[in-house]
């Protein structure tokens, strides 16, 4: 997914600066033009338009963009603003971009597999069936992780990491061999969404705790498909917290909107084209007050002996997928809930995919291999 250009501050505060350049020397010439009489008369119009003319130029709108890095990929943030706003010492010192990191920094530090330490590591790393304590992020997560694995049957399961490793599109480096048949079983003994659950503890004085229960101590939960749409969400709450109405968030081409752009339209955003060596884009979408995630084969995958590998695996076979579906995106209120059906369609594939879509009220846009062309196939969308 990226997002498509509209009007930008750059070229907004030029044009306004030409504006009033052009009537600073009108009424210059104005002024010489008329006699001494008429002099002071001239003045007081010149002023008085100069004054109206800025007044008009510094309520209009400005687009704010505040770009870092995070979860290994970078994020884009549009935000529409007053001019008079963008010039204020909240954007100028990056106090919002500071803001928006920390909230990133602390997401992280929750769900990262590829961070030892943070919650989610600590937690796999722990060979115990015992209870392990998690924040309530992780668990809302986790929960809405579960909750998608229940209804695909397990094709989408947040346990699927020991796979996800096995075949190195995790922390490690790619392989020089595919995985032994042998390998792939032992792995998938490891896979299992209903060997977890999330248990509830809370006492009278104390607000309500979460924590994990492994049935199998070496359950691997890897929340990849799902952190980033959450980052997105929180990134979102950030801005509406501090009273935002206007913006396009957008982390690793998950993306939340909320009101209009900087010309008072929707968002337009735009899919991918799954040609690698192509830049054009399949399908442009519309958004306002939505989150759009995508998940395709052709985003992460490497090559062996000739034969290519995607990173979403068949749960079914340990596998990675073999169909014709090359990407998913979905369309909801919440970009964690996007993030998490677009890669649960995608191990599906549209065959399967496009009746639980239609069962459960998702809006999705499948790209489906036909040849060397893209078909583009679609549920609940205009």
């Amino acid at each position: 997914m990226r997002q498509l250009l509209t009007p930008n501050s750059s070229f907004l505060t030029i044009s306004m600066a030409v504006s009033l350049l052009v009537l600073l020397l009108l009424c210059l010439f104005l002024l010489a033009a008329l006699g001494k009489k008429n002099r002071l008369f001239g003045f007081s119009v010149f002023v008085t338009i100069l004054v109206g003319v800025a007044a008009i130029s510094v309520t209009r709108n400005d687009t704010v963009l505040i770009h870092g890095e995070t979860m290994g990929t970078s994020y884009r943030v549009s935000v529409v603003v007053p001019i008079y706003i963008s010039w204020s010492r909240e954007f100028r010192d990056n106090l919002l971009k500071k803001k928006i990191d920390e909230e990133l920094t602390r997401v992280n530090a929750l769900m990262s597999t590829y961070d030892p330490n943070s919650e989610l590591s600590r937690l796999n790393s722990r060979q115990s069936e015992e209870p392990f304590p998690i924040s309530a992020d992780t668990a809302k997560v986790l929960r809405l992780a579960l909750e998608i694995a229940q209804k695909t049957n397990g094709a989408y399961d947040p346990t699927v990491g020991p796979l996800v490793n096995l075949w190195r599109f995790g922390p490690e480096d790619r392989p020089e061999k595919v995985p032994s048949d042998e390998e792939i079983a032992a792995a998938r003994q490891r896979v299992g969404w209903d060997k977890i659950k999330i248990i509830e503890q809370s006492g009278d004085d104390s607000p309500l705790q979460y924590a994990v229960v492994k049935s199998d101590p070496n359950v691997y939960i890897d929340l990849s498909s799902v952190a980033k749409g959450f980052g997105v969400d929180c990134v979102a709450a950030l801005l509406i917290q501090n009273r935002y109405k206007n913006f396009l968030v957008d982390v690793g081409g998950e993306l939340r909107s909320n009101g209009k752009n900087v010309a008072g339209k929707d968002w337009s955003v735009g899919i991918n084209s799954p040609v690698l060596t192509d830049n054009a884009l399949a399908k442009t979408v519309s958004l306002s007050d939505k989150a759009i995630a995508t998940s395709g084969d052709y985003l992460n995958f490497y090559e062996l002996d000739g034969v290519r590998y995607s990173h979403i695996i068949d749960t079914q076979t340990g596998r990675p997928i073999t169909h014709k579906t090359a990407s998913v995106s979905v369309i909801d209120d919440s970009c964690m809930t996007a993030d998490a059906w677009a890669t649960a369609l995608l191990a599906l594939g549209a065959e399967q995919g496009k009746p639980l879509a239609e069962e459960n009220g998702l809006h999705v846009i499948f790209l489906v291999r036909d040849g060397d062309e893209f078909v583009v196939e679609s549920v609940n969308q205009e």
